[in-house]
Order: C-alpha cells, then sequence, then structure tokens
C-alpha cells in the first residue's frame, strides 16, 4: 500500500483480496478492486483532517505535535 499524489491511498493486484469488501472464492477473486479502495480513502482522509484539527489546536496552545 503506498500513497499517490493526490493523498490517495493505492494498494493491490492481480489476484488479491484486498478489503473486506472483496470476495474471494478459492483462487478467484470475484469482486476485484485493484487502485483506491473507497473504505481505506475513506478512513485515511478522515485520519488526516483529525490531525490536522488536532495541530491547530496545539498551535493555540503554544504546543506542536
Amino acid at each position: 500500500m503506498s500513497t499517490q499524489r493526490m493523498g490517495c491511498c493505492y494498494a493491490g493486484g492481480p489476484g488479491v483480496q484486498l478489503t473486506w469488501m472483496d470476495a474471494k472464492v478459492g483462487d478467484w477473486v470475484v469482486t476485484p478492486r485493484t487502485g483506491k479502495p473507497v473504505e481505506i480513502n475513506a478512513l485515511w482522509i478522515n485520519a488526516l483532517q483529525t490531525y490536522g484539527g488536532i495541530r491547530k489546536v496545539a498551535r493555540k496552545t503554544g504546543r506542536d505535535v
């Protein structure tokens, strides 16, 4: 898994069950979704926004995160 220039997470490859949303039966990935899994990126963007909010509060109080 890596981040791209836009800040989105990118992961996966042929035959890989990437997240809990991907169905896999034996070696067959029924719902392959190589690329930018929306549920992972939603969590990632939320984490970045939360961190940004914490940094704003920390700066106002004279602290750094």
